[in-house]
């Protein structure tokens, strides 16, 4: 008997000894900041990153969120890179390295970005202002972190795009700082913008190193790549997928296990509204300009509002089952059905509130505005919401249905027997 409780003793000391440290990481996210909703392309990307994020940070308890470099667009859009530094700052990664695509617009523009949002940042061998690693500690362990850039990642770059940058060599810096990082941590991870082959060459020369977390040849490593003692990792390319890896911990301080996988960013996941709102002004700029310049739809007029069928249904029940059954409800599947659901001309009067910054952007972040719902033929009043009086909702006229009915494109519409179809 005393053997028994001895054993579990002895068992349950070892299990509750153990500690267990989750990261998170990303790579080359190349200012994609959102699903594109393509079919060739179904994942993606920053919006839905984010609450998956904050998800496992709430659910375990040593959580830390890495970057590995390439977060701005490949080719220098100014406008697309200060979007995406603003809504990436949402996501608080604990430490990331820097692309060679960070530098697409010269090392002032990269200044003003990141120092402004002040991502933390380790570059052991390419801007000497920022520290080559930091030490975190997570319960009892302490990780060191590494970051580098490789030199040839700059290989097609103009010289004037890399002025004030001088690139050190790989493995010079690193025979100097892996072993100062391996004396200092229990855990040595190296984020490496190399690409996977130089990742290779890393792994099989510093054994020092337990995880390399990889960027720049954007591979999609399901479940890692081991190379003697080393786990090299990436998280393919444009937010496609957030990385995870569990380490566990022993009493003694050294790694039991670690497992890599890659989570999908896929359509249904949830998005985060903070970042949502930055994407949407990114977005509007560009259905603005176009709905001025082909004047293909006049937009509901901005003394009232845009809203989905849900807020009216909680008051107006029977109405709104009349227009369930109507086509102004099945506008989008219609779109779908003719594969014209990025046609701008199209989707203008097959969804609500197209061409005003508060109405219908694309399927993702304003999916509750998709079909033509009661806002978009009845114009109301925002003191409906508070007042709910006849008043502040003005009766249908024919004027607001010809801004989609006109003879281009509804030549026989006729305002009297249209109301007559959707009365109610």
């Amino acid at each position: 008997m005393l053997k028994i409780v001895i054993s579990l003793f002895v068992f349950y000391s070892v299990i509750f000894a153990q500690e267990k440290i989750v990261i998170l990481h990303t790579n080359n996210l190349n200012a994609t900041l959102e699903n594109c909703i393509c079919p060739d392309h179904p994942y993606g990307s920053i919006e839905k990153i984010k609450p998956l994020v904050d998800k496992i940070r709430k659910e375990e308890k040593n959580v830390l969120l890495f970057d590995a470099g390439d977060m701005l667009s490949a080719f220098g859009d100014r406008h697309k890179d200060k979007t995406m530094i603003s809504a990436l700052s949402f996501l608080k990664y604990d430490v990331i390295t820097i692309g060679d695509q960070e530098f697409a617009n010269g090392l002032d523009f990269f200044h003003k970005l990141f120092l402004k949002q002040d991502f933390p940042i380790v570059s052991a061998n390419l801007l000497e202002e920022f520290p080559p690693y930091v030490i975190k500690k997570e319960g009892r362990i302490r990780i060191g972190i590494i970051g580098i850039t490789s030199p040839d990642a700059f290989k097609f770059y103009a010289e004037e795009k890399l002025v004030g940058i001088t690139i050190k060599d790989l493995y010079t810096t690193l025979d100097i700082i892996v072993n100062e990082v391996k004396n200092k941590a229990d855990i040595v991870i190296l984020l490496s913008h190399s690409g996977l082959d130089e990742d290779k060459k890393i792994a099989e020369k510093y054994s020092q190193i337990d995880l390399i977390i990889g960027g720049h040849s954007q591979n999609a490593l399901k479940q890692g790549e081991k190379v003697n003692n080393t786990l090299i990792t990436q998280a393919g390319g444009d937010g496609y997928y957030l990385g995870r890896i569990d380490i566990t911990v022993t009493q003694s301080k050294k790694i039991e296990s670690m497992n890599a996988r890659l989570i999908p960013i896929s359509i249904e996941l949830e998005n985060d509204k903070n970042i949502v709102n930055i994407i949407k002004k990114y977005d509007y700029s560009f259905i603005e300009k176009a709905v001025k310049k082909n004047k293909f739809l006049t937009p509901v007029p901005e003394p009232y509002i845009i809203k989905d069928e849900k807020e009216c249904m909680n008051c107006h029940e029977k109405e709104y089952n009349s227009w369930k059954k109507s086509t102004h409800a099945h506008s989008w599947q219609s779109l779908v059905k003719d594969k014209k659901t990025k046609s701008m001309v199209c989707i203008s009067c097959h969804v609500s509130g197209f061409g005003r910054p508060d109405g219908f952007i694309n399927e993702n972040i304003t999916h509750d505005l998709r079909n033509v719902t009661c806002v978009e033929c009845h114009y109301t009043n925002a003191s409906h919401l508070l007042k709910k009086n006849k008043e502040s909702v003005k009766r249908v006229e024919e004027k607001n249905c010809i801004r989609c009915h006109d003879k281009e494109n509804d030549p026989e519409f006729n305002f009297k027997s249209a109301l007559l179809k959707i009365k109610h």
